[in-house]
């Protein structure tokens, strides 16, 4: 009978061991789980921060590209008008080569008419 009690008390001894390995594990589980958690919350915060960086970045490379488009419309527009002024130029260097010739005309003229009242 003595042996049979050893052997329950064996048995529980066993249980009790095998009940604290688990327990041990389960607390080890725990902890690893609550270090995951704290990892995935700071993993988190970080893609929030990246997020907004990255929303800031696209709202500035909005607003340049937005810049660029309107600088390109004023360069047009510059150059659009440098075309007209140059057209215009044209026409006033070719209205000053009229004028000069009409000018040297009317010199010649006067030149001959001095020339005719001096002679007659």
């Amino acid at each position: 009978m003595l042996s049979s009690h050893y052997a329950g008390h064996e048995h529980t001894v066993m249980m009790c061991s095998v009940l604290l390995r688990r327990h041990r594990q389960l607390a080890e589980a725990r902890s690893q789980r609550e270090e995951m958690l704290a990892d995935l919350a700071a993993l988190t915060s970080q893609a929030s921060a990246l997020q907004a960086e990255i929303d800031c970045r696209d709202e500035k490379m909005g607003g340049l590209e937005a810049a660029a488009e309107q600088a390109h419309s004023g360069l047009e527009a510059a150059l659009g008008r440098l075309r007209e002024l140059e057209g215009e130029q044209q026409q006033l260097e070719a209205r000053v080569t009229l004028l000069q010739e009409e000018n040297l005309e009317l010199s010649t003229e006067v030149g001959a008419g001095r020339v005719a009242v001096a002679g007659g």
